[in-house]
């Protein structure tokens, strides 16, 4: 009973904590993508907000006892969150650029899927490949070190005390510049060899001007594609690893930006 009554007279922190946590766990990429109902979501959240709530020292907690002060916290918080998720976010999208690049140079620019989550066209390629990342994140216990990660930004940015200053724009501009750059490198191999069958096709239509490229040319790169895609299936797991060791690099970079000097 005394606990209730606690939690009661403390429910203004409480929301404070849930809103942090949910806004990071609405990016978590399969309760994003999955049917899984809102209010079975909100209370996952709402269970870890008490649990971080009992832990939490409440003479750390302070703000200014007006409406307009409590709603410039909340909202602070829940951008704390937002840019949690938005950086896992993003690094789960590096397979859908990929796939476009891929599909678009190999012949396979309208093998799109629709994506039921985003209501956009997404190349089916890239979709593989992300569900690859998305199995390997949740058997290599992605979600246990999410959560912890979550829990521990309580400790690392206590409540109203978030720093948003040049660090967090210099690491969401970095977060932007890798993403681009792992995307491009994990992408050349397949991407170079397929410019280069187009500059050889291209050749091949200057000296031999009775042939239709077209004919020969899409049918040749969709094979070839196919052909590299089965050659470089084995890589897929050091191109996950690749992909969630700077996530998580990128997250702790960003968490360590906001705390308070």
């Amino acid at each position: 009973m005394e606990d209730l009554v606690y939690l009661y007279a403390h429910v203004d922190v409480l929301l404070i904590i849930f809103c942090r946590i949910i806004a990071a766990v609405l990016f978590l990429p399969i309760i994003e993508e999955s049917r899984i109902p809102k209010l079975a979501i909100s209370g996952l959240c709402l269970c870890l907000a008490m649990t971080v709530f009992m832990v939490t020292d409440l003479d750390q907690v302070y703000y200014e006892p007006t409406l307009i002060s409590y709603t410039i916290l909340l909202v602070k918080e829940i951008l704390i969150g937002l840019i949690i998720g938005f950086i896992l976010k993003i690094y789960f999208q590096i397979y859908q650029f990929i796939g476009s690049l891929w599909s678009t140079q190999g012949g396979l620019g309208m093998s799109m899927a629709l994506d039921p989550v985003g209501g956009v066209q997404t190349p089916i390629i890239g979709r593989f490949y992300n569900l690859c990342l998305c199995a390997i994140f949740v058997l290599s216990g992605g979600y246990h070190w999410f959560i912890k990660t979550l829990i521990d930004t309580f400790t690392l940015i206590p409540i109203n005390k978030g720093v948003f200053g040049t660090h967090l724009v210099t690491g969401i501009i970095d977060t932007v510049g890798n993403y681009l750059l792992i995307s491009f490198k994990l992408a050349m191999p397949v991407l170079g060899l397929l410019i280069l069958i187009d500059f050889g096709l291209g050749i091949l239509a200057r000296t031999v001007p009775q042939m239709n490229m077209f004919v020969i040319g899409i049918p040749l790169k969709v094979i070839v594609l196919f052909a590299l895609l089965i050659a470089t299936v084995g890589l897929v797991p050091r191109f996950n690893t690749i992909i969630i060791d700077n996530m998580v690099n990128t997250i702790m970079n960003l968490i360590q930006g906001m705390r308070p000097l």
